[in-house]
């Protein structure tokens, strides 16, 4: 019995004493854009950690479909030089006027599921759009409003104009929250 003790103690200081990195697979910061078309959508995140694998499973009714795409290394300029991996995956020929839900990551780790629309197939069809730019975060008055509308699906696409954070190079990106609608 003494030597079946002896030789878990030693394998758990053994266990112990090696380093083990924290890995980062899950996504974050998903964000969609139109691709070349209103029928093609661009869907895009960052892990801080390489997946080797950037897929996209989406659908109208459940998410029977997939798509693969690009991920890369980005380097910030600050002076740690902090890292983490831009994934990118294009969905083609989607269907006109239809709700599609979809998850991004890889075999590693997933998003939520999230859901967009794609416009009608008509002249007529007139987008309602919210336009912002400089929110900032501590004095973001409109960002409830805004939120709240969009959750209640007033708005078929939300623009973006600039200014999601100052001095990131210089701070290293400490303290920096990108806004999320």
């Amino acid at each position: 019995m003494n030597s079946q003790l002896l030789y878990y103690s030693i394998l758990v200081l053994i266990i112990g004493g090696i380093k083990t990195d924290i890995l980062y697979y899950q996504p974050e910061q998903v964000h969609i854009s139109y691709g070349s078309n209103l029928y093609e959508i661009a869907v895009t995140w960052s892990t801080f950690s390489a997946t080797n694998g950037s897929i996209v499973e989406y659908g109208i009714r459940g998410m029977i479909l997939r798509a693969e795409g690009s991920e890369r290394l980005f380097v910030d300029g600050g002076a740690n030089k902090h890292f983490q991996y831009i994934h990118r995956v294009i969905l083609k020929d989607l269907q006109p006027g239809s709700r599609y839900e979809y998850h991004c990551g890889s075999t590693l780790g997933w998003s939520d599921i999230f859901f967009f629309n794609t416009p009608p197939d008509s002249d007529a069809w007139v987008p309602h759009i919210a336009l912002f730019g400089d929110m900032g975060n501590e004095n973001a008055q409109s960002l409830v409003r805004l939120q709240e509308e969009a959750q209640r699906g007033m708005y078929d696409t939300i623009l973006h104009v600039g200014d999601f954070a100052y001095d990131m190079d210089s701070v290293n990106y400490q303290n920096v929250r990108l806004l999320s609608v």
